[in-house]
């Protein structure tokens, strides 16, 4: 590694041989006397580089190799010692640019592909990683053929598999290396993130207990078992081994933003953004550190400081789909329809809870004639997003298209009713030949609608008229407003903390005089006991399924409603509904109006201040008496 010259100066051999010799501090000592006296000694600051490389120390590696490399800029070794540094540090855009240096140089390496295409995926370049993945994983396919046991090529093969998310294979490979080092804690972690990622969680649970066992120590491994513990849906724990990584290592990026996730998580806001902000100071080049800031912010309608943290993650990692998603839906809440086509990220984002239907016909998104074909429509989340966006499948019908309609069984009935549509029918049954699809949620993107142009009709589902004769009888005579109540939704929902309230909280401000039912078929404990000493509150749960609840719901003046699928019942109706708001709404609620352009006889009452529903509910109260 050096030249003629430099290998005659006696503390550059001394220190060489010491390094040689495995003697790391006494050979960092030399090269430090060395380069005291040679400050100009490009070899010296080269391998003085690369004994902090093999110790870990990163920085002062990096900060050695830049010395070397100032000196003489052509040597490589130099350039791949650098880049490998500053993959080991996260630092990825600086390791690609090593690397790409490095080649540009000439240099060749399959360690420099593969710790390159690693960087390129951590960044979100998944397109530009490949071909030096795939070229990767075959020189370490020939090399184990005649090295099977070799543990540097398994375990770089396996990191590769590992970040392309083939973790069926990337876990083979920790399976092969186990057995050739048990005592590896780092080993028994990423078996148990690939266990836990194939959702083997007890399995990945009893590995990374394994990992701890033997390196009680490691930062690491307790912010991945956190990782693993929010899965397995432990969060109390999950926080205590973020706390625990942190207290170990409080620089450790990952775990103070998890850490930070989990407080979002739990409604701690602004601890979660400290978190978040001191995690993009730790990394600024960190994407979803930028991302999980942004929706923090997005939690508190800080519009423009959300988008900027977006495009920040985005701008360092392209294909950052969480980023996308989260961008949209601060997008759409402030209005900006454009948002839709950011939208279409949700189905690349590991956080989003619904899967993707494949099919062998084409993917329909406005770009090509529909007449005389048939397209499927079909349902991807809840009831009340189904409820929502099937208004377009008239407009779809109106285009000339057969429209098939596929949805969550409980709906089937009702949406019958829907103008235009040529046959409706449940989620698991069998599909007609169709030419063409559409999931519900990208209607507005194939539409190209905009806030102007909400397709908003009065009303555009109708109760079945037998259900609404039958349930007129049953009601019997009319004394003063008939009113629907809904006060909670689905208990699993990541939502329902900040949209629901309990019933008795709602009673003070129910004035007497009017006729209330309850709009909920399920009622949870406290609420049903509630609502079992309320006889003015008329509850029909064994009746109720959504015909009957529409049919309920047309012979009433008005309902009121938190943010659940009996608002969109109701607003599709054509039924006069107050909706109650929580400070920070769905993007779909926008902010700052009372009105909605989804649905005309739509009132939106919004919470002043976070989890301040007696304000609401005193409006509400107010309204009802004619105040």
């Amino acid at each position: 590694m050096a030249n003629a010259a430099a290998k005659q100066h006696p503390l550059f051999t001394r220190a060489v041989g010491l390094h040689q010799q495995g003697r790391l501090p006494e050979a960092r000592a030399a090269y430090q006397q060395l380069l005291q006296q040679r400050p100009d000694h490009a070899d010296g600051w080269h391998l003085s580089g690369i004994l902090a490389l093999q110790s870990g120390d990163y920085p002062e590696a990096i900060t050695q190799l830049d010395r070397a490399l100032t000196l003489r800029p052509e040597q490589v070794d130099s350039l791949l010692a650098c880049g490998t540094a500053h993959h080991a540090l996260g630092q990825h855009e600086a390791a690609v640019q090593r690397f790409e240096q490095f080649e540009q140089q000439g240099g060749s390496n399959v360690r420099a592909v593969v710790y390159r295409s690693l960087s390129l995926l951590k960044l979100g370049r998944r397109q530009a990683a490949l071909p030096g993945c795939e070229l990767a994983l075959e020189a370490f396919a020939a090399a184990l053929q005649r090295d099977p046991d070799n543990i540097e090529l398994l375990s770089l093969q396996a990191n590769v598999l590992h970040e392309l998310g083939r973790t069926e294979q990337a876990l083979a490979s920790y399976e092969r290396l186990l057995p050739l080092q048990p005592e590896r804690a780092q080993l028994w972690t990423l078996r148990g993130i690939a266990l836990e990622q194939l959702r083997r969680h007890d399995e990945s649970l009893t590995s990374h207990e394994r990992a701890l066992a033997l390196d009680p120590a490691n930062a690491d491994a307790h912010c991945n078992l956190g990782v693993l513990l929010e899965a397995m849906g432990q969060p109390g724990r999950a926080r205590q081994a973020y706390e625990r990584s942190l207290q170990l290592n409080p620089h450790n990026v990952i775990a103070c933003a998890n850490l930070g996730t989990r407080l979002n998580a739990l409604g701690h806001v602004d601890e979660a953004i400290e978190h978040y902000q001191r995690a993009i100071a730790l990394r600024p080049d960190y994407a979803p550190a930028h991302s999980h800031l942004g929706a923090a912010l997005h939690s508190r309608n800080e519009l423009d400081a959300a988008l900027a943290c977006f495009d920040r993650a985005l701008q360092l990692s392209p294909e950052h789909a969480e980023a996308r998603w989260n961008k949209s839906l601060t997008l759409l809440l402030a209005g900006d329809f454009s948002g839709w086509q950011h939208y279409e990220a949700r189905w690349q984002n590991p956080a989003f809870p619904h899967t993707q239907r494949r099919f062998a016909q084409a993917l329909w998104l406005g770009q090509e004639p529909v007449q005389g074909r048939t397209v499927l429509l079909h349902a991807e989340q809840g009831l009340g997003d189904t409820l929502q966006f099937c208004r377009y499948a008239p407009l779809l019908a109106h285009l000339g298209a057969t429209v098939i309609l596929q949805v969550q069984r409980p709906l089937v009935a009702l949406l019958r009713s829907l103008p235009g549509v040529a046959q409706v029918i449940a989620e698991g049954d069998a599909l007609p030949h169709f030419d063409l699809h559409c999931p519900l949620m990208s209607l507005p993107l194939a539409f190209g609608t905009t806030l102007q142009t909400v397709p908003s009709a009065e009303c555009y589902l109708a109760a079945d008229p037998a259900l609404v004769q039958a349930w007129s009888t049953r009601l019997g005579d009319k004394r003063g407003l008939r009113i629907g109540l809904a006060w909670s939704g689905n208990a699993v929902n990541p939502y329902e903390r900040s949209r629901s309230l309990p019933l008795a909280q709602w009673l003070p401000h129910l004035p007497e005089g009017n006729q209330y039912f309850c709009l909920q078929r399920d009622v949870r404990d406290d609420d049903a006991k509630t609502l079992a000493a309320t006889p003015g509150i008329a509850y029909y749960g064994d009746l109720l399924n959504f015909e009957h609840t529409a049919a309920l719901c047309t012979l009433l003046d008005l309902v009121i409603s938190i943010d659940t699928s009996i608002t969109h019942l109701a607003g599709a109706l054509g039924v006069p509904v107050w909706l109650l708001l929580p400070q920070h709404p769905d993007h779909r609620w926008l902010l700052g109006r009372e009105d909605s352009p989804w649905y005309p006889g739509l009132t939106l009452v919004r919470q002043p201040l976070a989890g301040d529903w007696d304000s609401v509910l005193q409006q509400v109260g107010a309204a009802l008496r004619g105040n």
